[in-house]
């Protein structure tokens, strides 16, 4: 049976950055406009949104990285290191996202708002003489897999509607000794199911940013938002107060 969601879910059009950005202290705010009211529409409309999760925890790395002097970059490579191989080895990003398709295979939402969708690579290492991301060889792109599992459910959706929200390499010091340097890109994505019609699109990011150390980019919030029609009636995306 179909979830038949409010007026309401349709916030979740709009989606945050590492942490869901979905709702405001302000119940006045309106994020999504509808031309008709559901009553009226032939169609019901239904969202979903998942924050996907990177795999490993990220919070704590940065705690260490904020108090870990530059100036010792075995440490600070070895600290790195922990988390990629978490991500990448320990968190099954594969067999998760089976579960994802599975979850929007069963109810079929038109829009599906994915939070940490997440791009792993690896170079070699020049950190210490290059503190710009390069690192290009894909370990991990978890829009690909995901993408994947959708078409072996026979489900038909859109990736083309995203922002990217961080960009950030470090060195890494794996278990053989080896200094690489390891990048990790995050994405806010919203799936737009094969049938909708959308109209425009827009993206960003806000002014605000966390950094866990003065030598690498912030970490940003981001939106997507989308004016599309489903069956007859037509929405309006817009952006959360910022």
């Amino acid at each position: 049976m179909r979830s038949k969601l409010p007026m309401a879910l349709l916030f979740c059009l709009l989606i945050g950055g590492l942490v869901a950005g979905c709702g405001s202290d302000d119940g006045d705010d309106a994020f999504v406009e509808s031309d008709e009211t559901l009553a009226e529409s032939e169609e019901t409309l239904r969202v979903m949104t998942y924050n996907v999760y990177v795999g490993g925890d990220l919070e704590g790395v940065f705690q260490q990285l904020m108090g870990m002097p530059i100036n010792q970059p075995a440490q600070l490579a070895r600290t790195a290191y922990e988390i990629y191989d978490q991500v990448v080895n320990e968190s099954d990003f594969p067999r998760r996202a089976e579960g994802i398709a599975g979850a929007i295979a069963e109810f079929e939402p038109h829009f599906v708002g994915l939070q940490e969708m997440s791009l792993i690579r690896t170079g070699g290492f020049d950190f210490l003489s290059n503190r710009k991301p390069n690192a290009d060889a894909v370990i991990l792109d978890f829009r690909q897999v995901l993408e994947a599992a959708l078409q072996q459910q026979g489900l038909g959706y859109s990736f083309a509607y995203e922002v990217q929200n961080a960009d950030v390499e470090l060195p890494m010091l794996n278990d053989e000794g080896e200094f690489m340097d390891g990048r990790l890109t995050f994405f806010d994505v919203l799936l737009v199911r094969d049938d909708v019609v959308v109209e425009a699109d827009g993206a960003g990011n806000y002014e605000e940013a966390f950094s866990a150390l003065s030598i690498l980019p912030g970490i940003k919030r981001g939106y997507v938002k989308v004016d599309a029609s489903v069956g007859a009636a037509g929405y309006r995306g817009q952006k959360f107060p910022g």
